[in-house]
């Protein structure tokens, strides 16, 4: 493995550890941790610009097999990073996430890894958490899809709707859970 892949590699798993030994004070996360998981997006993200500009300079096409190995890897990792800090400050990730243009520049194995603009429809749902902790009685809310299940994060407060509306919602998409700009029911 490659010396400063492997760096990388360690510094995401290192700062996205499991979600039951964050650390955590009685009202919340430690802006530390956030900080900590801001700092893994940052050098994800550096890194994957990297390896982008370098499969773009590149004509041979086992160096670009590398790279796009080696580009899927980190986008993964730092998308692991991104939905952490989500959970722990969602306007901190947003502000972390690539701009439309950038999104574009990178091959398409990749983009499908990294956050995308999106548009989807479905049936909202909520539920309050019941586990013992900093967690407890935190609303979350959801978007269902047929079988698939997308958490939804407002930045500006969640609207007041009832479960079992359906929803059409926009917004930024990170794996299974999407940053939303636009609600309408």
């Amino acid at each position: 493995m490659h010396r400063r892949w492997g760096c990388v590699a360690a510094a995401v798993a290192l700062f996205c550890a499991p979600a039951a030994s964050r650390a955590a004070s009685p009202v919340g996360p430690s802006p530390i941790v956030a900080q900590t998981h801001r700092r893994a997006v940052e050098i994800a993200s550096s890194t994957l610009n990297r390896l982008n500009t370098q499969y773009q300079l590149s004509s041979d096409a086992n160096r670009n097999n590398q790279l796009i190995t080696r580009m899927a890897e980190t986008a993964r990792l730092r998308r692991h990073a991104l939905e952490t800090l989500l959970d722990l400050d969602p306007s901190l990730a947003a502000s972390l996430t690539f701009w439309p243009v950038q999104r574009t520049q990178f091959p398409y194995p990749i983009r499908q890894e990294i956050e995308q603009q999106d548009s989807l429809e479905g049936v909202y749902g909520m539920d309050r958490d019941a586990t013992p902790g900093p967690s407890l009685g935190t609303v979350h809310h959801w978007l269902t899809i047929r079988d698939d299940r997308y958490e939804l994060h407002f930045l500006n407060g969640a609207p007041e709707l009832a479960p079992g509306v359906r929803v059409a919602v926009r917004g930024l998409r990170i794996g299974q859970r999407v940053i939303v700009d636009d609600l309408a029911h």
